[in-house]
């Protein structure tokens, strides 16, 4: 991401699109992307769904339930409240200034939501809209599909250690309340573990 936003700031465009290469873009999604991005200024993160592939086991159903749980009920509540996002690392539109001279290249494994966290405390707090949808598939082996979950629980849990007190803290003295409330929602545990708690 880095070096392509290096490479685009030679001529830079209005906006820029993230997306994976493992996804696919459902109809005017690009376009509800761009335009929002365009209109409103901030980052905008589209509707992220997972599906399951046809030979998959059964038990991967509760992959999905978290996923949907996630990338869809949380945002599109948050949407409703009034408050923005997490960023979901595919999927996402930036008006290109709001990337550049951002720190892209770190080695964060969660490094969209710590994206986020950034943008929102420069008062550019991301927004969901769920008009926008991507649709992909988890990994094809069980053992692939828990390396990928084990990654992203690792990378929620460092930012959670690493970043939530100190956007927490800068919120308050800001008195910003689009970051007080991507903090407060990153702090919530990856869903596993969460029941584990309870």
């Amino acid at each position: 991401l880095e070096f392509g936003v290096k490479h685009l700031a030679v001529d830079p465009p209005d906006v820029v699109v993230i997306l994976d290469a493992d996804c696919r873009l459902s109809e005017r999604a690009l376009d509800h992307l761009a335009a929002n991005a365009m209109t409103g200024g901030r980052p905008i993160q589209s509707l992220y769904l997972m599906h399951r592939r046809e030979e998959e086991p059964e038990g991967t159903g509760v992959n999905l339930f978290a996923w949907r749980i996630k990338n869809w009920l949380r945002p599109l509540g948050q949407k409703l409240l009034g408050m923005p996002t997490q960023l979901f690392g595919t999927g996402m539109a930036f008006p290109f200034a709001l990337l550049a001279g951002r720190d892209l290249g770190n080695s964060r494994l969660a490094e969209d939501t710590a994206l986020g966290l950034a943008l929102a405390a420069a008062g550019r707090a991301p927004l969901f809209i769920s008009e926008a949808r991507i649709h992909s598939t988890f990994p094809a082996s069980q053992a692939g599909t828990e390396q990928q979950r084990h990654r992203w629980e690792k990378g929620h849990l460092d930012n959670i250690m690493d970043l939530v007190p100190a956007a927490l803290t800068r919120s308050l003295r800001d008195r910003n309340a689009p970051l007080a409330a991507l903090a407060l929602d990153m702090a919530v545990p990856p869903l596993s573990l969460l029941v584990l708690i309870t």
